[in-house]
């Protein structure tokens, strides 16, 4: 098999479904919807060639294969944590960023604007970009074009 054909992030779902032992749970832990947790299993079972979760009592039970991968995915997924973050420590006082934050006027106004000006104070450099719920959809969020949203949500 080519590396190169395999979408390297059904590892973490399988890493996830393992785990959780549920495709709704896995789904809502990853942030995407239960049928594309669906079609992630049903591709991982084709590229392993064996159910992995199987049915059982409420839940899904890992099978004997997608046990002996845990480890070695948990590894390789450690792995990958570790090449990909940054090499120097972010540091406030000289970074040149823009954070974008979700929340509504409530939590701006008590929460968000005292904060922001404290921090414009002592790292001029840091920007904030503060959007309302409606200018914000869950792909924005699913895509991590936000970095915090502060709202209540269901699910």
């Amino acid at each position: 098999m080519n590396i190169r054909n395999v979408d390297l992030n059904l590892l973490v779902y399988l890493n996830v479904l393992i785990d959780e032992k549920s495709v709704s749970k896995a789904a809502n832990k990853l942030a995407l919807t239960q049928p594309a947790m669906s079609n992630a299993l049903k591709r991982l079972r084709d590229l392993f060639d064996d159910p992995l979760l199987v049915r059982a009592a409420g839940s899904m039970t890992p099978t004997s294969k997608a046990l002996s991968l845990k480890p070695e995915i948990e590894s390789l997924l450690k792995m990958a944590e570790a090449i990909t973050q940054p090499s120097e420590q972010f540091n406030p006082a000289t970074a040149e960023v823009t954070f974008r934050i979700m929340a509504n006027d409530y939590m701006e106004s008590t929460l968000i604007a005292p904060f922001i000006t404290e921090q414009l104070t002592k790292n001029p450099r840091v920007n904030f970009d503060v959007l309302s719920p409606s200018d914000v959809n869950l792909q924005d969020m699913e895509k991590g074009t936000i970095d915090l949203a502060i709202n209540r949500f269901n699910g």
